[in-house]
């Protein structure tokens, strides 16, 4: 049988979902990190607004706290031309 080949909106909706963009998720704010493969930003009030769109509970303190206690982290990638 001949696998099914999405179409590009269904290849947008399951990228989507996989971001946790179509509807708020329970999952506790570490996981949803680890599962995004990350969280970038170029201005870091973006991270905390990027998962209050994606965490049904989420306060400002919740991720202040995981990078006090390391469970995420904040990395420094210089560019060059």
């Amino acid at each position: 049988m001949a696998e099914r080949v999405l179409s590009m909106r269904e290849l947008n909706r399951a990228m989507l979902a996989r971001q946790f963009l179509l509807e708020r998720t329970s999952l506790p704010l570490v996981a949803v990190v680890e599962r995004m493969g990350g969280l970038q930003t170029q201005y870091a009030p973006s991270g905390y607004l990027g998962l209050w769109t994606r965490l049904r509970t989420f306060a400002r303190a919740d991720l202040t706290r995981a990078m006090e206690r390391h469970r995420v982290v904040t990395g420094t990638l210089m560019r060059s031309p």
